[in-house]
């Protein structure tokens, strides 16, 4: 996460899990294959959203 830290904006703000990430999110748009991705249900998102 350091080296993105160097490229993208200060506007960008980093989370340390992808469930902290969407946490009181409106929309969400999660496109990748990462295994912690993969294993997360939508009734644990929704509830964080």
């Amino acid at each position: 996460m350091e080296n993105a830290k160097n490229v993208f904006p200060e506007a960008v703000n980093y989370a340390d899990s992808a469930l902290e990430a969407i946490k009181d999110a409106d929309t969400a748009f999660i496109v990748t294959e990462w295994d912690e991705i993969c294993e997360l249900t939508t009734d644990n998102n929704l509830k964080r959203i």
